[in-house]
């Protein structure tokens, strides 16, 4: 299990992006070195989900954006059965992962800290 958070930096979220950066990177090596095994590894990187722990929290933004946790779920479990070695659920995700792919870093750092920064 990786996320979003994994895949750019996230200031004020620092240290959870770096452990979900390590995920990622050691499941798509994993995935290359056991190619032809039969075993399969993936990394399932999805964005803010609308758990009670994001209910909790104090985002800016409340749950605006939070993917329903019983789709999220869906896309993990279809990642899953079809050996997806790295799978981003739902569209919104998939576009933000490529926005962040193609946009400035600076620029990708300054909107990823926009939920998390306080006045």
């Amino acid at each position: 299990m990786s996320s979003l958070a994994g895949e750019t930096s996230v200031p004020f979220q620092a240290v959870y992006g770096a452990s979900k950066a390590y995920v990622s990177t050691l499941m798509r090596a994993l995935s290359v070195e056991l190619a032809g095994t039969g075993v399969s590894v993936g990394s399932f990187a999805p964005g803010g989900i609308d758990t009670d722990m994001a209910a909790l929290s104090d985002l800016k933004w409340g749950r605006l954006g939070l993917m329903d946790v019983d789709r999220c779920a869906a896309h993990a479990v279809h990642a899953l059965v079809y050996r997806q070695s790295f799978a981003i659920p739902g569209m919104g995700n998939q576009l933000t992962y490529l926005a962040s792919r193609v946009l400035p870093r600076s620029l990708v750092n300054r909107i990823a800290a926009l939920p998390y920064r306080r006045p």
